[in-house]
């Protein structure tokens, strides 16, 4: 029974091994497109991300994305605006739900550094703060051709801000991503 096991493990393995690979290893995104923070206010802001990416299989990519965004939050009740600067890098991953079609659903997942540089101006006083978290991402998404188009959500979490010399609150940092890019290389085998 042991042998049976063994020989069907390495088979198994070697069909593994030398699967033909119909995508090209290497890939490398540009995207840009519309950040929304997590906050009632009216908000708004750009994005950009460049992420090189390695191919496991046909179905896994690993990457490293870079991102930088401007978010904008109003309050227009206190006469107030704030935004933040984000940038973030993280190690990212993405599962393709079909490995042999032009278009390609994904889902994916990241774990990273963020940092945050909040703005806040009411009348005349600015506060700035800067916070580095460690965060995540989740996204998901479609390629076709060499276009992309993806919707992420950051996890960054709160941190402190200042409104007022004397008061302090918290600065929900989240924000929803949805971007359009290109990708080169990573296309289909002849």
């Amino acid at each position: 029974m042991k042998k049976l096991v063994i020989c069907a493990s390495l088979a198994l393995s070697s069909f593994t091994l030398f699967s033909q690979d119909t995508f090209r290893k290497f890939k490398f995104d540009v995207a840009a497109g519309m950040g929304l923070p997590s906050s009632t206010e009216n908000k708004g802001g750009l994005m950009i991300s460049l992420e090189p990416k390695f191919a496991v299989s046909n179905n896994i990519t690993l990457g490293l994305r870079g991102e930088w965004a401007y978010l904008v939050r109003r309050n227009i009740n206190n006469l107030s605006i704030s935004g933040a600067a984000v940038a973030s890098y993280a190690l990212t991953s993405d599962y393709y739900l079909n490995s042999n079609a032009k278009f390609r659903p994904f889902v994916g997942a990241g774990l990273g550094s963020f940092d945050v540089f909040n703005v806040e101006i009411l009348g005349n006083i600015e506060t700035v703060t800067y916070v580095n978290k460690l965060g995540g991402l989740i996204r998901v998404g479609f390629e076709s051709s060499h276009l992309r188009l993806g919707v992420e959500y950051d996890l960054i979490g709160k941190s402190k801000g200042t409104t007022l010399p004397s008061s302090s609150s918290e600065i929900n940092n989240n924000y929803l991503g949805v971007k359009l890019g290109v990708f080169f290389g990573g296309g289909r085998l002849k």
